[in-house]
């Protein structure tokens, strides 16, 4: 890894779905059966009725490992080592061809 990694890359859009600090939304596009668009639930609906409702969660399944924090605070070639001292680990393995790839 070139440097301290490229600095256009968001470390957060890297970790993605694993980081347990990330907020997610979800939409829904609903058809018919010719597969007109019925409705959509993507964008704020601030009404009354669903103002409590907003489609935010977080996946709270792990936590961050010492490498996913590195990576948070932009030290690539730092991530990049650690994620390496557990090469068993399917995230670490995942990590690690994401780094990788960034400086091809």
């Amino acid at each position: 890894m070139s440097g301290d990694g490229p600095g256009s890359v968001d470390p957060i859009t890297l970790l993605a779905f694993t980081n347990p600090n990330n907020r997610f939304s979800w939409s829904v596009d609903a058809f018919d059966e010719h597969d007109e668009l019925l409705t959509r639930s993507n964008g704020y609906r601030l009404g009354n009725d669903t103002i409590g409702h907003l489609p935010f969660f977080y996946l709270k399944t792990r936590t961050l490992t010492e490498a996913d924090q590195l990576l948070l605070d932009k030290k690539f070639t730092e991530a990049l080592k650690a994620y390496k001292t557990n090469p068993e680990d399917k995230h670490s393995q995942r990590m690690i061809k994401r780094l990788e790839e960034l400086d091809e």
